[in-house]
């Protein structure tokens, strides 16, 4: 199927193929590199070599930035670059994303939804500085990932983050009377003004670390 590929190139991208069927992202040079028993440099080299025979494309600056092209003959779900921010902040009466990590390429199947946009679409990493109130009952632990679409609007029932008191608090929108609330542990959290601002739905939390 492979015919102008060496042995090793064909070995590298059959490990590449078999990573993002596996994980729904592609595999880092380091682990490439773990995998084919070769330095970080023979990495490269077939990789840019697999690129300029139409196999692949490498994003620049970005990790795990390796994408399929069509002539693999493997089908596959696109990918989308989302970035990974650590910190979020309320920011008058909007909120302000900061402490960029990284950008990374995931697998659009690993989302519950298909119309997954970059710019509309973020990470929220959670780390041990982290100050988070969690009223949706979700096992979370450090270094998971949400993954957050910014909405102009909610709804009833949807999942969000928000920002209230200087911590993150995720939880259910639900609505008394014709004011939207987040529900808590005890009572209620209001929703705009000077109380909670909504950063996003969640589309889903993934254990990427």
């Amino acid at each position: 199927m492979w015919d102008d590929l060496s042995p090793k190139q064909s070995r590298t991208l059959e490990f590449i193929i078999e990573y993002i069927k596996k994980h729904s992202y592609p595999p880092t040079y380091h682990e490439i590199a773990k995998n084919q028993r070769i330095s970080i440099k023979s990495v490269s080299q077939r990789l840019n070599q697999l690129k300029r025979k139409g196999y692949i494309e490498i994003r620049k600056n970005i990790p795990r930035g390796i994408v399929l092209t069509d002539k693999t003959g493997v089908s596959l779900c696109k990918t989308v670059s989302l970035k990974i921010y650590r910190k979020v902040d309320k920011f008058k009466k909007n909120f302000k994303l900061g402490d960029l990590e990284r950008t990374i390429s995931l697998s659009t199947n690993i989302f519950p939804r298909d119309d997954i946009s970059e710019e509309k679409t973020f990470l929220l990493k959670i780390h041990n500085g982290t100050n988070v109130e969690n009223y949706l009952g979700f096992d979370m632990s450090n270094n998971d990932i949400i993954v957050i679409q910014k909405e102009t609007s909610i709804n009833e029932n949807d999942k969000v983050v928000s920002i209230y008191d200087n911590k993150i608090v995720i939880g259910r929108v639900t609505k008394i009377e014709d004011f939207f609330v987040i529900q808590a542990k005890r009572g209620v959290i209001p929703i705009g003004g000077s109380n909670a601002v909504i950063v996003g739905k969640i589309l889903s939390i993934i254990k990427f670390v």
